[in-house]
């Protein structure tokens, strides 16, 4: 059987993005969560001025949490396997980005 080739970049952006800004024991801060964080703040400019406030939260959330299984089934090929901790921080990172979506433009 042949090996699955990694797509996983490994070139200085990649692994700036991976360096560790905060990393206790249950917080588990990256580069990475700055995406996050943009993200759930531009999920908000797409996403609520459709819906309803409750039914964004859902959608953004949803959304997060399906991103993350993505990257947890691919994770070894497409994208460095991560700790459960890390992909929690990842999901509420995004919705605190939605947070500042509703303090700020709404």
């Amino acid at each position: 059987m042949a090996k699955k080739r990694s797509l996983i970049p490994n070139n200085p952006i990649s692994k700036f993005m991976r360096t560790r800004i905060i990393s206790l024991d249950h917080i588990y801060l990256d580069f990475w969560s700055i995406v996050h964080l943009i993200t759930g703040f531009l999920l908000g400019l797409l996403i609520a001025p459709r819906f309803s406030a409750k039914l964004t939260i859902i959608i953004v959330f949803s959304l997060l949490c399906l991103w993350e299984i993505f990257e947890y089934y691919t994770s070894g090929y497409l994208f460095f396997k991560e700790t459960t901790s890390d992909k929690l921080w990842d999901i509420i990172i995004g919705m605190i980005g939605l947070y500042l979506y509703y303090i700020f433009l709404v």
